[in-house]
């Protein structure tokens, strides 16, 4: 009964508690974007980049995390040079600087390692980074231009395969594997005065020998391997477009509109898997054991979750999504063509890009204390409502008192007041900031039932915390009215 009279007098006062409802909407709004929304990404996030790198996370052998090393441990001058068969020249640049470093232990992923990747219950699949350092020669010098092998497989499993991104010629097709063929990018960093290559055009590259020991591989320029590639096409893939106005007084007034399409920048030479296992031999390479590998994975809406699961199971590498490291690549000027990027630094100054479209992810590690200061401010907020309700309603209590109502039943019905007051709050809260998520999975492809079975354990987990913050906070006016009696009452009129 007194559960259904202090719903009922809530009900009845929503309009004295708007502040509560508000803040309790608030703090289940931010839970709910923390559980579902900022854990990943839309299906089509950096979707091109993806393509070009091979999957969704990047998992390198090497640790690259800070660590303070012991006394007696050995520090050496260093220069990280050895990083031919990764792209943490092109992703973290700063790790090529000089100085004095703890010693990196370099090492190689086993066919167990990628197989223990594989099992992983979130990995669709795991593709290699099937890589050689390599420089191509013309009439104007020479310029770094890793070989590429592209298991078609593989890339057939990307959201948007590599074959969409054409802009002359053609992709790989299986009859091309072992053939000296290549598809390069429009947009490379050729010496100053020399020509792009298209279509039909040979690309004379010298390749270093390989050096194995240990596992480990070593390259060796004194005496490279010379190759020649055909190029059958050329790839135009796109980063993201600018779009801007400019107002000129000559020769007449007028306004202009212009947009400039910024395309990824990438020396790579991607060859087919069959040719890079040909030329990778013939410089003398045994077994291959790459130092980088991509984890391809089916849905992105938890993508960062899925990276924290993979860095807990496996601490011996240096993971991250690769939506991440893209952003990293972009701060760094790497990833685009740098004169457009030096007019893109001048117009930014001007033309705010447009950040409609971005989607804020938190680290794992910050969102239970954000969560816990924001249902604690909630909570206060509650009840100072129901504390300031206490002294308008000590007549309701004294007149309950007299008709027999114990201390337990009113501190049932104060409480019932905060729970409802939270409910409603947090279902307001939830349903606002769930919507999105839920659109996020269903261009993700999640399957309808998995879909709702995450909304209803989103639900059930917000309402059940901001249950337990309501009633854990509610008790202090809950016993304050409680202890009210009779004759304090009357005294009081």
């Amino acid at each position: 009964m007194f559960w259904k009279l202090g719903f009922l007098s809530a009900w009845r006062n929503l309009e004295r508690s708007i502040l509560a409802l508000i803040s309790m909407a608030l703090a289940a709004g931010f839970m709910t974007n923390a559980t579902s929304l900022s854990r990943g990404y839309a299906q089509m996030k950096y979707s091109a980049y993806r393509s070009v790198i091979g999957g969704e996370v990047s998992v390198y052998s090497i640790d690259l995390s800070a660590t303070i090393s012991g006394a007696d441990s050995q520090w050496q001058y260093q220069e990280l040079l050895h990083v031919g068969d990764t792209d943490i020249d092109l992703m973290m640049p700063e790790l090529l600087q000089k100085g004095y470093v703890s010693a990196l232990e370099r090492k190689a992923f086993m066919p167990e390692d990628i197989q223990e990747l594989e099992q992983h219950p979130l990995a669709k699949a795991v593709y290699p980074r099937y890589q050689i350092p390599a420089r191509s020669s013309g009439a104007m010098g020479m310029w770094s231009t890793p070989l590429r092998g592209r298991d078609l497989v593989l890339d057939a499993l990307q959201a948007d395969p590599l074959a969409l991104y054409v802009r002359e010629g053609r992709w790989f097709r299986d009859g091309d594997h072992g053939a000296m063929v290549a598809v390069v990018m429009d947009n490379q960093r050729y010496p100053a005065g020399a020509f792009a290559l298209g279509v039909g055009d040979t690309l004379q590259v010298a390749v270093p020998r390989i050096r194995q020991n240990e596992g480990l591989t070593y390259y060796d320029y004194a005496d490279p391997l010379l190759i020649e590639l055909r190029i059958i096409g050329t790839l135009a893939v796109p980063t993201r477009e600018l779009s801007y106005t400019v107002y000129t007084t000559i020769p007449e007034p007028k306004t202009e509109e212009f947009r400039t399409r910024f395309t990824l920048q990438n020396d790579e030479i991607f060859v087919p898997l069959g040719t890079w296992e040909a030329i990778w031999q013939a410089a003398g390479g045994q077994e291959y054991r790459p130092q980088q590998v991509e984890v391809l994975v089916d849905d992105l809406s938890y993508l960062e979750d899925t990276v924290a699961s993979l860095r807990q199971q496996f601490p011996q590498y240096s993971l991250y999504s690769v939506p991440q490291l893209i952003e990293r690549g972009e701060r760094n000027f790497m990833m685009e063509n740098s004169e457009k990027l030096y007019i893109d630094r001048l117009l930014r100054e001007v033309v705010p890009r447009n950040a409609e479209q971005e989607q804020t992810v938190l680290a794992l590690d910050l969102r239970v204390p954000m969560m816990a200061l924001i249902f604690l401010n909630a909570a206060l907020v509650v009840a100072s409502n129901l504390l300031i309700m206490v002294n308008e309603r000590k007549r309701e209590i004294g007149v309950l008192k007299a008709v027999g109502a114990t201390r337990l039943e009113v501190v049932q019905m104060v409480l019932s007041e905060a729970l409802l007051i939270s409910i409603l709050g947090s279902l307001a809260g939830f349903a606002f900031f769930r919507l999105p998520a839920v659109f996020n999975q269903l261009t993700n492809g999640v399957a309808a039932g998995l879909l709702a079975g995450g909304v209803a354990a989103d639900l059930a987990l917000v309402l059940g915390v901001a249950g337990v913050a309501s009633i854990v906070f509610g008790l202090i006016p809950a016993l304050t009215m409680s202890n009210l009696s009779v004759q304090e009452v009357l005294q009081s009129e």
